[in-house]
């Protein structure tokens, strides 16, 4: 379809993408409103349909919205009320869905926090937010108990995976011991003892909307690697959700499944994996201890219809030998890192074989933006590309020094101004600047630290991250995903991942290193890959942008989420 416009060169003037949406969608807006409010709004007409689905017991809307006022008069009878903060210490379960929702209701703002974080950040985050009550996994207590008298709490109420759960799944969580024995009275409760404080309100207790008043704090390194608490709106997150509605089908039907893997404590698991799903009437399947190797075994189970996740999750399905039907799926979306061309191909050949007539989804977002602004949809789906700015976004391309925009096709810092954008970083306004610039017309520009250009169709294609450059010790820039792509064209290549290593004559600068992971069939034929992708590089890349050293290992270390863990390759190489 043809741009209606004569292009002035310049994207965010231009705006090319507009043209991929249709006038309803042009038309759009959102109401301004509670997360807790937003979601009963667009389901209070359906309350026998199901809601959630958590260890084979089912939920319906009815019973969220009803456990959910519960919560919340639980919390205000503590006291709790407008404008505190309140700790959420877990992975997801039925009742820090309903602690997240019945704290928003109150107009409360929810800390969340990463169980798998260490004692000292747990202890620093809950004093940088000042949080004196605490919803926490009963396997934290270990962590919890060491820094408590640190802190500012004054209750911790515990939840257990099980409370939830059917009794088949509760004696089981028993018998493998996992159960913490914990000191319930003064500090500790129980979620049923909490549960007990509930008194009757008449409609129960609620706080007007804020549109300045922070839903949800999430925590982030943001582009300068230290770790910062993102302050989330309501309207942020609501955004979200209307931009899946809009960009995919997930919208299109209620009551179909939606998989919920990815963790609330994430800016992704929240917006995109608990808050556009139940926005939308889907059933969501709550997975609470979700493994990245347990992927295909949960999707070959459930079989559900839309599902969110990282790159590496799709890798591994596309992985799977036996011959499987996946023809249930209508929407799979992989976001929270680039997804490389080679595993793009694997895993639309693999879904087309598997009698899924959809490709494989690519969405683009940063913690500071709510999760994803940009997305390919089913008309607009480039291999390479991560998508088009979602609607009511707009995007840019601008030099790295001047910070000029630049034009169709050339390379620069991705820039992106959209409703999303946090209200900025927890009580650190320097750092929000970093991140945050506002124009001379009052929009709001998120910089993104990561390279990109955008084509005269909007779609934008991500380069590498600013931060994952490589300076070499002769001065020259290499970006890693570059070597990258050069290596992964190597049949025998599974996996790869550049970074930098410490030049052992004590030069400024790193020299880049390429960490391998082979195909279980060229095990044995590392010296004759070696060769071969050293060719290819000599071929395909100019002489300063290739690899100086080859390390073939297992498997490339994740983070819990399932990103690569280039941290701890640098560490292997000794670079950190």
């Amino acid at each position: 379809m043809p741009i209606e416009q004569n292009l002035t060169g310049y994207p965010s003037i231009d705006k090319p993408w507009m043209k991929h949406y249709s006038n309803e969608d042009k038309n759009w807006s959102v109401k301004k409103c509670k997360i807790h409010e937003y979601i009963y709004e667009k389901n209070r007409e359906y309350l026998d349909d199901t809601a959630l689905i958590y260890m084979e017991k089912k939920y319906t809307y009815k019973k969220l919205f009803e456990n959910i006022d519960r919560v919340a008069n639980a919390f205000y009878s503590m006291g709790i009320c407008e404008g505190d903060k309140v700790a959420v210490c877990s992975v997801t379960t039925p009742e820090i869905i309903y602690s997240i929702y019945g704290l928003n209701k109150l107009g409360v703002t929810v800390n969340l926090l990463e169980p798998r974080n260490n004692a000292e950040r747990i202890r620093d985050y809950l004093l940088m937010s000042e949080c004196e009550y605490m919803v926490m996994l009963d396997i934290c207590y270990p962590k919890i108990k060491s820094i408590v008298q640190d802190t500012k709490l004054k209750k911790i109420i515990v939840v257990s995976p099980i409370d939830s759960a059917s009794y088949v799944y509760k004696a089981g969580y028993q018998i493998i011991g996992k159960k913490n024995k914990i000191p319930f009275g003064s500090m500790y409760e129980s979620w049923k003892q909490f549960l007990k404080r509930t008194v009757p309100f008449e409609n129960g207790p609620s706080a007007p909307y804020d549109g300045n008043r922070p839903a949800v704090i999430v925590y982030t390194g943001g582009t300068t690697g230290v770790p910062k608490g993102a302050m989330l709106s309501d309207d942020a997150i609501n955004h979200i959700s209307e931009f899946a509605r809009v960009s995919t089908c997930i919208g299109e039907e209620r009551q179909e499944d939606f998989l919920g893997i990815m963790p609330p404590f994430i800016a992704y698991g929240l917006c995109c994996g608990i808050h556009g799903p139940l926005s939308v009437g889907n059933r969501l399947i709550v997975i609470p201890n979700f493994k990245p190797e347990n992927f295909k075994k949960l999707v070959l189970k459930y079989k559900p219809n839309h599902f969110v996740g990282v790159p590496s999750f799709f890798e591994e399905l596309a992985n799977y030998s036996k011959k499987v039907d996946l023809s249930f799926i209508k929407c799979a979306i992989a976001g929270g890192d680039k997804m490389s061309v080679e595993v793009e191909n694997k895993v639309n050949e693999f879904f087309k074989n598997a009698n899924c007539t959809k490709k494989i989804q690519k969405g683009y977002g940063m913690t500071e933006m709510s999760s994803s602004v940009v997305i390919t949809t089913d008309f607009c789906n480039k291999l390479g590309s991560v998508g088009i700015p979602c609607i009511g976004n707009t995007a840019k391309i601008v030099d790295c020094e001047t910070g000029e925009e630049l034009t169709y096709g050339q390379q620069g810092e991705l820039c992106i101004s959209a409703p999303t954008i946090m209200l900025g970083y927890l009580d650190n306004p320097e750092e929000t600047n970093k991140v945050i610039e506002v124009d001379k017309d009052g929009n709001k520009w998120v910089h993104t630290g990561d390279i990109a250009y955008i084509d005269e169709d909007g779609c934008i294609f991500i380069i590498d991250r600013m931060k994952r450059m490589i300076i070499r010790p002769d001065g020259h820039n290499v970006f890693p995903s570059q070597i990258e792509n050069v290596i992964m064209s190597c049949n025998a290549v599974e996996k790869v991942a550049v970074v930098g290593m410490i030049d052992d004559k004590g030069s400024s600068g790193k020299w880049p290193v390429a960490y391998v992971v082979l195909k279980n069939e060229y095990n044995d034929s590392e010296k004759l890959i070696r060769k071969e992708i050293i060719d290819l590089m000599n071929k395909k890349l100019p002489e300063r942008d290739k690899a100086e050293e080859i390390f073939f290992i297992d498997d490339l270390p994740l983070t819990p989420i399932g990103k690569v863990d280039y941290r701890k390759l640098e560490e292997m190489c000794g670079c950190v």
